[in-house]
């Protein structure tokens, strides 16, 4: 299935028939190729299931370009890089002043907006009709379908999750929120918030408020586990991966299927 939004990219299959759908949506610029390892690791821990990473077109990049380092760090990894980026972004953070402070504040609510209306004007129809399309073609209903996601693609999946018309037995947010509010959710399915504690702390009060989401949808029923790593660098995405992440949603995902 292909659309302007989403688009098929993996899939993983078990050899005989598959217990429950897994559908996991990538950050914004990364795409499925990349996560390969990743996508291992969950059939690794779950070969019965039918795992889906596909495309998102509307905030993914098909081909990935070599991370651009900055002069003397050519030899850095992404997580070592990430780092030093958190801690320049901590030093500036503490010497602003209080205008400075509102004029960010301003421009991150301009931004959460426009971000807001692009996945629920544009992007959420598509993705809705494709983890329904995966459900027809695989055979398997809401109730044993999976949804996750890191970042952008952990926003789309609760999104998704909390629209839909049949309730969906999990969705698992990988250093995601779920930007603003629905006030209309079809269903309330459980959700497994998983997150770096340097994510939370860079991004408290910007575009991925990760405890603000928790603590909206706790307030209006919805069945929360806001699970929190230690880690040195923030929003990297290779410790979904990793130990004890890969733990923590094998047992949720567990859990709810009764495996």
């Amino acid at each position: 299935m292909t659309s302007n939004v989403i688009q098929d990219g993996i899939a993983v299959k078990p050899e005989g028939t598959p217990d429950f759908l897994w559908i996991h949506m990538h950050g914004m610029g990364d795409n499925a190729e990349n996560n390969r390892p990743l996508i291992e690791k969950y059939h690794g821990i779950f070969p019965q299931a039918h795992i889906e990473f596909p495309y998102v077109a509307a905030y993914g990049a098909k081909t990935i370009s070599p991370l651009s380092f900055p002069k003397g760090q050519e030899n850095a990894t992404q997580e070592e890089l990430k780092r030093a980026l958190f801690d320049e972004y901590m030093v500036k953070k503490s010497a602003m002043t209080s205008f400075n402070k509102v004029v960010r504040s301003v421009k991150n609510f301009v931004i959460e907006k426009v971000a807001v209306y692009q996945l629920k004007k544009k992007m959420l129809h598509g993705i809705v009709k494709y983890i329904e399309a995966k459900q027809k073609e695989t055979g398997l209903p809401a109730e044993r379908t999976i949804i996750s996601g890191f970042s952008m693609g952990a926003g789309a999946a609760i999104y998704a999750g909390l629209l839909s018309k049949n309730q969906v037995a999990g969705i698992v947010s990988h250093s995601g929120g779920y930007l603003g509010q629905i006030f209309n959710a079809a269903s309330k399915p459980p959700i497994l918030f998983i997150a770096d504690e340097k994510d939370i702390e860079m991004r408290r009060g910007e575009l991925l408020d990760i405890e603000k989401a928790v603590r909206r949808l706790k307030k209006t029923g919805v069945d929360v586990d806001f699970q929190i790593l230690e880690s040195e660098a923030p929003h990297v995405a290779n410790y979904q991966e990793r130990e004890p992440s890969l733990g923590m949603t094998r047992d949720f995902i567990s859990k709810r299927l009764a495996l």
